[in-house]
């Protein structure tokens, strides 16, 4: 398994590359506007050529851009709707522009299937008819507040409802599945979850791992990553995920809590270990 962390753009998005590499990580994932603001200021052509040149050099691969925060593409208000769309938009663009191979999207806030068909129709309004690079993966959710895709089900009905072919896949967040009700940590609960998915879609539409222990108990719909190991998730479920036939050759992100560049190597080196001790 290729693992790697969230890592920043501050001074430029190029820079995300020089931290990649000096945490020692194999792959990465990134903003590429301020996930906290509707503003999209405009990405110049040659930040973007930067970032594919310090990439150039290194063996970084595959790289994610994860949405914003702000964007609810399932919302039932007309204008939030068509700035959800927008920003969308503007992040496939993107991500295409610095040759990302993902594009991360939580599912919208919403109830029933009216919320699932306006984040297909979200999706289908953004892609366009544009010939894209990268791939719009969906990730899992926590379920916390009318959050869609906490549940397998209905994230896999919108997964096989956009038009998008080959173009789509899923980020599986572990942290989300466990506060969800999953019982990943647990050698069966586990098992079922990843068969659950492999029935409902295929095993081969998951391209990317959210490497995330949880800080809040089982169920408890509350999206709180902790640091691998040391949350309800723990270590004997991380050593199963890292070495599961059907992960382990998926690249891993770590979104684990972070205030210097300390926790980043603490946490990739404990998945690490658990990688090389069965």
């Amino acid at each position: 398994m290729r693992v790697g962390v969230h890592v920043s753009i501050a001074g430029g998005i190029h820079r995300a590359v020089e931290r990649a590499t000096r945490l020692g990580c194999e792959t990465f994932q990134l903003f590429l506007m301020n996930p906290r603001s509707w503003q999209m200021s405009r990405l110049d052509d040659r930040l973007a050529e930067r970032f594919r040149a310090a990439r150039q050099g290194t063996r970084l691969g595959p790289v994610a851009v994860h949405m914003p925060y702000l964007p609810n593409l399932a919302s039932p208000d007309k204008e939030l709707f068509n700035k959800s769309v927008e920003s969308l938009r503007e992040n496939l663009d993107r991500s295409d522009l610095v040759g990302a191979e993902f594009l991360v999207t939580h599912m919208g806030k919403g109830e029933g299937v009216d919320s699932r068909a306006r984040m297909v129709e979200a999706i289908r309004l953004a892609w366009g008819d544009k010939q894209r690079q990268v791939s719009l993966l969906l990730e899992n959710t926590a379920g916390q507040g009318r959050e869609m895709g906490c549940r397998l089900e209905d994230l896999l009905e919108v997964f096989e409802r956009i038009p998008l072919g080959d173009r789509r896949g899923l980020c599986i967040d572990f942290c989300h599945a466990f506060a969800a009700g999953y019982r990943i940590h647990q050698r069966e609960g586990l098992y079922q979850f990843l068969s659950r998915i492999d029935y409902l879609v295929g095993f081969q539409h998951v391209k990317l791992l959210h490497l995330n222990d949880s800080l809040r108990c089982l169920g408890s719909r509350v999206d709180r990553h902790m640091h691998i190991g040391k949350g309800e998730i723990g270590v004997k479920a991380f050593r199963r995920i890292v070495n599961h036939i059907k992960l382990r050759y998926i690249a891993g992100i770590l979104e684990t809590p972070r205030k210097t560049d300390l926790d980043d190597l603490d946490n990739l080196s404990a998945i690490r270990a658990l990688m090389r001790h069965k």
